[in-house]
């Protein structure tokens, strides 16, 4: 598999070359979970209104449909299939139902492995990694993209895993240190436009770390992907009969 300097180097460089589609998606669906933040209500008051508990489920529903739908149009940006945001939330919507259940099959596996003990439920995580890519991509059943998406991940089972613990930590560390200098920076401000001014640096960070996180994976995949096919006509090449 490629180093992780080069998966952290082309996510960069796709994201570079692509960077206002992508975040403009991410907005769409960060703009709703923006709206979720500021509609919660103080869970330690008892004098909450009906309204007021309507109005935050209300936008805790949308956010959570806008935010899988966002992972989508995403993907499909990533792959060249949409140009804008329109079309990338069109096809997206087309997908989202296949999406979810896949996400519920997904969770469902991953539960019964951690039934079993943590060490299950890490490989069955890592090898269905990939059958989101191949649902929307390769145009896949659900189980067809989670077998597929083992079979990608054979024989490099510790490579992905390495590969997404880095990016994971990255991440944290990345998030963590920029929270911390962007809440330094906001006690000089009056709490409301502290509060208003972090959830929009949120927002705009989000836009950038999202779409490179899952552009990461995705040369993971397309690496993957181009290894089995390469192997697959290699073999039948060898075995013309087959």
């Amino acid at each position: 598999m490629q180093p992780i300097s080069y998966l952290l180097g082309a996510a960069f460089l796709k994201l570079r070359e692509n960077w206002l589609l992508f975040f403009l998606i991410y907005l769409v669906a960060g703009i709703w979970s923006a709206f979720e933040v500021f509609t919660e209500p103080d869970f330690n008051s008892v004098t909450i209104g009906t309204f007021g508990w309507a109005v935050y489920l209300a936008a805790l529903v949308i956010a959570t449909m806008f935010g899988v739908l966002m992972s989508i149009a995403l993907t499909y940006a990533m792959a060249g299939m949409t140009t804008s945001v329109k079309s990338s939330y069109g096809m997206a919507l087309k997908s989202f139902w296949r999406y979810i259940l896949l996400g519920l099959v997904s969770v469902v596996l991953v539960t019964l492995g951690f039934l079993f003990l943590i060490v299950p439920g890490i490989i069955v995580s890592v090898w269905i990694v990939f059958a989101y890519f191949i649902l929307l991509l390769e145009n896949e059943s659900i189980i067809a993209a989670l077998k597929k998406s083992r079979e990608y991940v054979r024989g490099h089972w510790w490579g992905v895993l390495i590969r997404l613990a880095v990016l994971s930590i990255t991440m944290a560390v990345v998030v963590f240190a920029l929270q911390l200098l962007i809440s330094f920076l906001l006690s000089f401000l009056p709490f409301l436009a502290a509060q208003v001014v972090y959830v929009l640096v949120t927002l705009v960070l989000a836009g950038f770390l999202t779409p490179f996180s899952l552009l990461y994976v995705y040369q993971m995949y397309l690496e993957l992907k181009s290894e089995k096919e390469t192997s697959y006509q290699t073999y039948q090449t060898s075995n013309p009969s087959v």
